[in-house]
């Protein structure tokens, strides 16, 4: 008999025991405010399975600060409702929240960022501010500093004037090449190659170019009188490897001192052999 009347006696109510610390993300008073809705379900559920209808006369919790008046009970249960899905939230984060805060994804990408400026990063800063030494492989096109021409100037010196249009034949910049070309001596320089214009003959000539390091700088071999104003240049005169002869220009001093590619003709595919004197005995 006793242990019938126990068994329908109602759960006890919050009766200000310790409190287990609270899930992070979560104050004091929320997390006491969830357990009395639970222990409030939990009457609930009690009274329903006795077969009475829901307590009117529980005791409200007071917020912290206010006057201790009552409120109905449909406000607090909607409130401890409201408190029940934020604690769901920080308790059991979607899928992709507890990805996004896995501590090992969050290492990987470090470590990703690392390798990626260790071997990228790094050598392209060194190499911007303090250069790339002697690479024979040039940067591509876009990527080196503003060309002598775009400024709209020609070249300062005789010999820059078909040094660059190897410079830039070896870096595939046409239009940079063809405008050392002044009046008509770029269409016979397009008419050697067998092209339309100056722009198609660098072009086809860029797929003549076996290395772009070694063409992209001849290395002058004669001795000249630099005196006159217009000037013959033959490609012989020149060092060049890595890709084909040009042939012989004709450059002339313009107005404002600046020297162009007046005139062109076709010379040998290759230079004849310089012979070098036997010294005195």
């Amino acid at each position: 008999m006793m242990a019938d009347v126990a068994e329908n006696e109602p759960p006890a109510l919050p009766s200000g025991a310790d409190e287990p610390t609270p899930p992070r993300g979560l104050d004091a008073a929320e997390y006491r405010r969830f357990q009395e809705f639970q222990r409030f379900q939990d009457y609930q559920r009690f009274v329903r399975q006795q077969g009475g209808g829901p307590p009117t006369n529980l005791p409200v919790p007071v917020q912290p600060g206010t006057v201790h008046e009552p409120h109905p009970v449909e406000a607090q249960l909607a409130g401890m409702q409201q408190q029940l899905a934020r604690i769901e939230r920080v308790t059991n984060p979607p899928l992709w929240q507890k990805i996004l805060r896995n501590k090992w994804l969050h290492r990987a990408v470090w470590l990703v960022i690392i390798v990626v400026l260790a071997t990228w990063g790094l050598p392209k800063l060194i190499n911007h501010y303090f250069g790339g030494g002697t690479d024979q492989n040039p940067a591509a096109p876009g990527n080196l500093p503003l060309p002598k021409n775009q400024s709209r100037e020609l070249a300062q010196h005789q010999d820059d004037a078909v040094t660059d249009v190897y410079l830039f034949i070896a870096l595939k910049q046409p239009e940079h090449a063809c405008f050392y070309f002044v009046g008509a001596a770029g269409q016979e320089f397009a008419n050697a190659v067998g092209a339309s214009t100056c722009t198609a003959a660098v072009q086809k000539l860029e797929r003549q170019v076996t290395d772009p390091g070694t063409y992209q700088a001849p290395i002058l071999t004669a001795q000249r009188d630099l005196t006159s104003p217009t000037m013959a240049i033959r490609s012989c005169d020149f060092e060049i490897g890595g890709g084909p002869l040009l042939g012989n220009f004709v450059v002339t001093q313009q107005p404002d001192q600046t020297w162009g590619i007046t005139s062109y003709s076709k010379g040998p595919s290759t230079c004849p052999a310089t012979t070098i004197p036997a010294p005195p005995t």
